[in-house]
Order: C-alpha cells, then structure tokens, then sequence
C-alpha cells in the first residue's frame, strides 16, 4: 500500500457559501435539538418516575393487608388444630388443615409445629411421610427461631420444599398460652411462589418491571415478581452489605428514583412491622426507549432536512472532486502500473525533505533497474513484459520498507524510505527492497527472475533537495550497473566505500567458509615462572582472492551483524580441537587450547551441546578446552551469560574474561563470573611503560585477581621490558608479538620444540 502525501492541493470551487450555509443549519439544528432532547428527558423522567412510585404504593398496601390477613388465619387455624387434639395424634386435624388449603388457594400448604421445631401436621403430605424439623434445616433455622421471639407474623427465608415440589415462602405465627405467654406451636403457611393467585405473584407485569420484598434482618430476597427461570440465585444467596446499606439509606427518601443495581431504577418503600423492604425497579433502557420514542418525531423531522442538505451538498463536492482527482491522477501516475510517476515522486521528495529538516532523520531514494528486462520482451514478449513489470511494482508497493514506489519510465523504478536515524537503518532497509525485487516472478506459466541493480542517494548527505538526491541516486545506479549487476550502490564517495567493503567482505566471508579461505593461527601463552608453554589461544585469520588479507575485527564484526559468527565460531572450534588433538599426539605434555566465543554465540546458540559434541568427536578432555568472551557478553545479558557459563563449567571446560577492563569491569560482577582466568587488555599493557597511572592500573587488576584466586594473562607483550615489569607483579600467563605472533599450526609446533631444545641446552 502507497503511502504518500501530494504537495499539490486540488483547486477548490466557490463552494464556500454552501459549505457556510450548511455549517450555520447545523449548528441551530443541533442546539434546538438539544434543547429540545433535555426537556423531552426530563418528562419522561417524571412521568417514569411516577409510574413506579404509584405501583411502589400499591405493592406496600397489597403487601400490609395481606400479611395481616394471613397472620388472622394462621392463628385461628392453628388453635382449631390445637383443639382437635393434634398432639395426641397428627391425624386429628388432617381434615381441618386440608379443608384450609382447598379454601385458601394462595397457599401451598398449612403446618403445624412444636416449639423444638419438629412439623407435626403438613397439607398435603400423606400419612406416614417423615416430616422435618425446622430448626436441623440451615434455610428455615434462623426465622424459625426468630417467630419463637416475636408475637406478629414472620416471614422466613424462601427455600425449596421438596415435599411439596416448590418453591415455599414460609409464614409463621407463634401460638402462645395466654397465661404463660409461652409458645406451645408454631402454625406455618407455606406460600407457594409459583402460585398465580399467591401474593406478589398477581400476573404479568409490564415490560421490565420487577418488584422484590428484601429481609431487612439478613438481606434475602424473600419474593421476586417475575420469578426468576432458577430461583436458587433469587432466594439462596443475601445481597451484599453495601446493597443493604443504601436499601437503609433510600428508605428514607420516599418517590425518590435511585440506582442500586446497575442499569435499573428503582424506588424502595419499608414495612416496619414486619421488617420488608419492599422495592420496584425498571431496567433504565425503558426510561432511554420511552424518551427516544417521545423524541422520534422532531428528531426525525430535523435529521431529514439536515440529510437532505447534507446529500446535495456532498453530491455537488464529490462530483467537483472525482472530477479533479481523475484529472491529477493521470498527470501523476504512471498508466501501466498505477505507481507515482516521476513528478508525484518529486513532490513527495521535497515534502520529506521539509519534515527531515525539522526531525533530523535521514532518509534515501533508490533508484531501481530491471538487469537484462529486455531479454524478457525479446523472449517472452511486451505483453509478459508489462504484467512484470505489474508484478515488481506490486511487490514493492507492498513491501513495509517502501515509504513510496514510483516508476521512473521503462524498467526503471524509484523508492523513498521510510525516515531513519541512521545510516546503518538505510542500509538495512536497502537490503531489504533489494531482496524483494529479486524474488522469482510466476506470471502465466513462466517463471522470471528479475535481477535488479540499485543506486541510493541518501539525505542530507548527498543533497538537499529533491533534484540533487535524484541525480545522486541515478548516478549511482549507472555506476551499480557498471561495476556490478544485482547488487547497491550508495552515490557518496566515503559512504560508498565504507559500504561497498561491508558488503564485499559479507558476500566474500559467506563464500570463504566454503572455499576454506580462512585459517587458524595459534599464539602460544608463556608461563614466566616455569619457563614453559601449555596454552595457546586459537586466532581466526582470513586471506580473500579478492580483498586480500583482512582484519579480523573487521569481517568479525561483519559476521556478527550478518548472521554469520555462529558459522565461523564453530568452524573455530573444531578446526582448534583437530589441531590441537593432532598436536598433542606428538607431545607428552598436553597442550591447552583456548577459543573466542561471541556474545551471540553464548546467549543465543546451543553452545552447551555444540561444545559436547565436538569434544567428544575429537575424543579430547575438557580441561584442554578454554573459551574466552569478552566484557560485551555480560552487557548484552548477564545473567543468562552466567547461567551458561556455570554449564559450560560443569562439562570440566575451562572459562577466561577477555579485554578485562574496557567496559564492564567491576568486582561485584566478577565475583559472581564462573571464570578462572582474566586477560589484561592489550592496551594497558602496551601503555604501562609510558603511563604510570597505566602500570598502576596494571598491577592493582593483578592484584585483585590474585585475591579472587583467578589466574591472569596479559595481552600485547611486545618488549623485554614488559615481560619483566609483568613477570615482577606475578602476572601467570605472557601472550604477545615478543614471545610469538599468531602461527599457522605447523610453525607453533617448531616454536614449541625450539622451546623444548633451548630448555635442554641450558640444562647442558
């Protein structure tokens, strides 16, 4: 997907009375709208509010005179039954209570208990069925236990009887000796929720509304008008302590609408005898539909004169600008593949240009060819040609890398880059594009690989404007062309350079592993106070047909950026191990070898396993093994870098800290490091006869090792006088140009029996 901005701004038509007019009828529709909404809400409030209060006021009233109804009956009821000798036997008053229940439909049940809780006499539950004691059921417990207190009726918590099959509201009234005031039963009324012609249960009401009697004493809900589908989560569970409190709390505010469950409004009367809150509520999106439904109409009336405006207004814009936008998308695309052409690219160039000044980000323009895309129309003809071409732009427009793709004319296309603090990120990027334009391209039954050439001109380095990047990336291109096909080429003559040689030295480094170009050299490690050496540390070195000898802090640090220093680091170790088991065939004292490990190779390669492998595949001990790494790995990840270091440890593998102190030396960290051995930086070394604070430096890092019990070498020896000063401080290990250079493996070996025979002729 193209992303540009056209500098060039369509010419507007004298549109600016309609827009005028347009904008004025809004803004008074919308404020008569407005108006007109707030007070359309606030009497649907009213109106919404007063509808509940009045049902709110009826339920109160239905509710006191039924209770007081039911309480007048219970206590007549159970006196007959006591009379009728119910203690004696339960039976005696089988026929009276069922002729109650017959009567008093509302009601799925009579009963009749003893103080101590046990039912003695339940409607419709036959003889010989065992009946429960209150009291030994968790849900009838606490109100049983409560009518033992009290002298009026008492509604208990709602609970499932599953004698009966329902869901039962007890009722209870206490039936007291009017002597002793003692209690001698309990006469209960199971009201049977489901019941349509129980009390709350008086038929549908409206849409919505929902009407609850709360338990003021434990907050559960004791009737629910609808029923819920599972009226377990109605009237097991008690409502939590801050619903009851501001239950409390709006009792007292009578007609007032309220919010205690989300989304609902509600108002909340109380029954003081008996304890019951009882509440009505409405979900608010009845409030919200009745107000939308009062509004409908104006709002309808004014939405269809501001759409009416609104359409012929955008008809007569939209037919202006499809017109314009047609016309300045021929003049600034190319026809064939719907890419900018070279003057939309020269505006976007310009504008990125004037964004950079302010951001200081860099940015390149590429210029692409299509290598050899002649011979594809001479082969396979213009039609193929074309839809190539088709294809290239599509995958270049698509590419995240691309800010804008245009085509220049021809084969020729041009790319901007997205914004980029640096030029590594413009290289990067460049790789990018270049890796995608030669990707292989199936059009029909052919298959074409296009290889593309590209010149880059990078700002503001190479210009500062859109003219002089075009010329810069052009030139470039004409030399990549020249020089080398399918590759980039930057237009400065230093970045150029620096550019061409990395890119020379990746291409030549991942061709000189397979051509074997690159060799190991050892460099012995002396030991001062024996006289001898048992170490050498392995050294990659690297002889290009075409680059020559080069550095190995240059293509290391190339190989570590392009992916290739896991490659090269086990081509290191195996080629030290061979050697190494070879040159101890030929020795009775083994030789230690020691072997570089990049931070990446450490923290983000199985470098435990490669190790085990190519030890046990050269059947050599690991104690002849040391690796070194280098301060940058406990930058990168120190912890991790400890963690593997300890299981490299534990394969018997020796570990020493290379270039100590040029980065991120500290006791603290090195206490922790599971190495045996630090090396000096070369470059204290090289300096201590110069620099006292150098020497200085020199001694105390040797001093400290010695008191971490780590042995130390210094790096850089090049002089008697060092070897001396070095050998004074009781440095272990000498490793430099005046005890050896880095050798092939055949010239180490004569070094160390030249050694060997200058021992035995001093000995003589």
């Amino acid at each position: 997907m193209q992303r540009f901005r056209s500098t060039k701004t369509l010419e507007k038509l004298s549109l600016k009375p309609v827009r005028y007019f347009l904008a004025f009828f809004v803004v008074i529709a919308l404020l008569a709208a407005i108006v007109f909404l707030a007070n359309s809400y606030q009497t649907t409030l009213t109106e919404h509010r007063q509808r509940l209060a009045y049902l709110n006021h009826l339920e109160v009233q239905d509710t006191q005179l039924t209770l007081q109804q039911y309480e007048s009956l219970l206590r007549i009821a159970g006196n007959r039954l006591v009379e009728a000798g119910v203690d004696e036997n339960p039976e005696n008053g089988r026929n009276s209570i069922e002729s109650m229940k017959s009567i008093n439909k509302g009601l799925g049940g009579f009963g009749i208990a003893r103080p101590d809780g046990q039912l003695l006499l339940v409607s419709t539950i036959p003889p010989g069925v065992p009946l429960p004691n209150l009291l030994k059921k968790e849900e009838s417990r606490a109100g049983y236990l409560e009518v033992l207190e009290q002298d009026y009726l008492v509604l208990g918590r709602t609970y499932f009887m599953p004698e009966l099959g329902r869901w039962v509201l007890p009722m209870r009234v206490a039936l007291r000796d009017p002597k002793t005031h003692e209690v001698h039963h309990v006469m209960i009324a199971g009201l049977a929720l489901a019941d349509r012609s129980s009390l709350w249960h008086h038929g549908a009401l409206e849409e919505g509304l929902v009407t609850q009697v709360i338990r003021e004493k434990d907050g559960y809900i004791v009737a629910r008008n609808p029923l819920d589908d599972d009226p377990g989560n109605v009237f097991l569970q008690s409502l939590d302590d801050e619903t009851l409190e501001a239950l409390r709390r709006y009792r007292l505010q009578p007609d007032q609408l309220v919010e205690i469950n989300k989304g609902y409004h509600c108002l909340v009367s109380y029954i003081e005898k008996y304890g019951l809150y009882i509440v009505t509520e409405e979900p608010l999106d009845l409030l919200y539909r009745a107000w939308l439904q009062n509004s409908l109409p104006v709002l309808g009336a004014l939405l269809a004169v501001n759409l009416l405006c609104f359409v012929v207004f955008r008809y007569i814009s939209n037919l202006y600008r499809r017109t314009q936008t047609q016309i300045l998308f021929q003049a600034t695309h190319d026809a064939l593949t719907g890419l900018p052409n070279r003057r939309m690219v020269y505006e976007e160039i310009s504008q990125t240009i004037t964004e950079c000044e302010v951001t200081r980000h860099r940015f390149a323009v590429l210029f692409l060819d299509l290598d050899n895309f002649k011979r594809i129309n001479d082969n396979f003809g213009h039609a193929i040609g074309d839809e190539a071409l088709k294809k290239m732009a599509q995958h270049l427009s698509e590419n995240p890398q691309c800010h804008l793709v245009g085509r220049q004319g021809g084969d020729e296309f041009i790319v901007i880059t997205p914004q980029l603090a640096d030029h590594r990120g413009i290289q990067q990027v460049v790789r990018n594009v270049l890796q995608a334009a030669q990707k292989t391209l199936t059009i029909e039954h052919y298959e074409i690989n296009l290889g593309t050439s590209i010149g880059v001109g990078v700002y503001p380095d190479d210009g500062d404007n859109a003219e002089a990047l075009l010329r810069c990336a052009d030139l470039a291109l004409y030399k990549s062309k020249t020089v080398k096909r399918g590759e980039f080429l930057f237009y400065s003559a230093e970045m150029n350079e620096q550019a061409q040689r990395r890119l020379l030295v990746e291409n030549q480094l991942r061709k000189g592993l397979e051509r074997e170009e690159l060799t190991v050299y050892y460099q012995p490690l002396y030991q001062p106070q024996t006289d001898q050496v048992t170490c050498c540390e392995a050294l990659l070195r690297w002889n290009n047909p075409e680059l020559g000898p080069v550095r190995p802090d240059e293509f290391i640090e190339v190989a570590e950026e392009s992916g290739q220093i896991e490659a090269l680091g086990q081509f290191v170790l195996n080629r030290a191990l061979t050697d190494i088991s070879q040159l101890n065939l030929q020795r009775h004292t083994p030789m230690q070898v020691a072997v570089n490990i990049s931070a990446k190779q450490l923290l983000y390669s199985p470098i435990v396993e490669q190790l085990q492998q190519a030890l046990s595949h050269q059947s050599l001990d690991a104690s002849l093994l040391k690796i070194e790494i280098t301060e940058s790995v406990l930058i990168a990840d120190f912890e991790t870098a400890v963690m593997v270091l300890r299981q490299i440890r534990q394969l018997g593998v020796h570990v020493a800290l290379d270039d100590f102190g040029t980065g991120y030396s500290s006791l603290a960290y090195l206490s922790r490091l599971p190495c045996e051995e630090i090396k000096i930086d070369k470059e204290f070394v090289q300096n201590m006869l110069i620099h006292r604070d150098d020497e200085n430096l020199v001694q105390s890092i040797i001093a400290m090792a010695k008191a971490l019990n780590r042995r130390v070498v210094a790096e850089g020896v090049e002089t008697l006088e060092h070897l001396e000063k070095l050998t004074l401080f009781g440095c272990d290990y000498i490793q430099g140009y005046y005890i050896s250079p880095p050798v092939p493996l055949d010239a180490f070996s004569r070094f160390l029996d030249d050694m060997a025979s200058a021992r035995n002729d001093e000995d003589l």
